[in-house]
């Protein structure tokens, strides 16, 4: 019995550098707002930010989170209100958070 996600929605895999940066391109001229979870100087918490319908989710590297050569790309930076001096999560934590609150904006 296959319990993937796979069954349900379409997983494609990209490869960092050129291929991603491509990829991005071509879904914002697809009509997808493209949103990263990174913590910037202007980026809003994820409290106050309305997904658009048709968004993509951009997820970084643990550690070094998004490359900075793509935060040029993004419509949107969006981080998750934390206090403390640690202001990091698992980026599985994050892409739950995030995605479980795409849902509750749009199917809840």
């Amino acid at each position: 019995m296959c319990l993937s996600a796979e069954r349900w929605i379409n997983i494609e895999e990209v490869r960092q550098g050129k291929p991603l940066k491509e990829y991005l391109l071509k879904k914002k001229t697809d009509g997808y707002t493209l949103v990263a979870a990174e913590q910037t100087s202007s980026s809003v918490k994820l409290n106050n930010f309305k997904f658009p319908e048709k968004s993509l989710l951009l997820l970084g590297q643990e550690k070094d989170g998004v490359p900075c050569d793509l935060l040029p790309l993004m419509d949107h930076c969006v981080e998750i209100p934390q206090k403390g001096y640690i202001r990091s999560l698992n980026v599985h934590v994050t892409a739950a958070m995030f995605i479980w609150e795409y849902v509750r904006q749009h199917d809840l």
